[in-house]
C-alpha cells in the first residue's frame, strides 16, 4: 500500500552523538551502529529500543607474515617465526573468540569461520 509517510530525512551525525540525538528527539532511527552504542541505547532513560539483524559486515584479526619489499611493490620474505605452521595454529586457538566479541562487540557479533556467509 501507500506509505505511511509524507517525507524521510537523512541525517549524517557524528558517531559519538547519535545516542544523545535519539534521546532528544531528534532522529528515529540509527543504522550501522556499534556494540558500544547498542550498549548505551539499552541503559538509556529514553526509552530507546535495540534492534539488531543478521549483516554481511566481519571484522578479522590479521598478523604480518612478510616483510614487505617497497622498492618491488609486493610482499617479501616470510618472517622467519610465522614459517612454523603450529606456531601459526597456537595464535589461532589463543584467541578467545566470544571474549573478543563481548568486549569490542558488547555481545552484537557472532563467531564465523569463514569470509563466505552460511545460509
Amino acid at each position: 500500500g501507500k506509505p505511511a509517510l509524507d517525507k524521510i530525512n537523512l541525517k549524517v551525525i557524528d558517531q559519538a552523538q547519535i545516542i544523545k540525538a535519539m534521546e532528544k528527539g531528534d532522529i528515529d532511527v540509527a543504522n550501522d551502529a556499534t556494540g558500544a552504542m547498542a550498549k548505551d541505547a539499552k541503559s538509556s532513560n529514553a526509552g530507546l529500543k535495540v534492534l539488531s539483524a543478521p549483516s554481511l559486515d566481519y571484522g578479522l584479526i590479521g598478523f604480518v607474515s612478510h616483510d614487505y619489499d617497497k622498492k618491488a611493490n609486493k610482499t617479501g620474505k616470510v618472517r622467519p617465526k610465522y614459517e612454523d605452521k603450529e606456531l601459526r595454529k597456537a595464535m589461532l586457538y589463543a584467541i578467545e573468540r566470544e571474549k573478543w566479541i563481548k568486549a569490542f562487540f558488547n555481545g552484537y557479533a557472532s563467531e564465523i569461520n569463514s569470509f563466505v556467509p552460511s545460509m
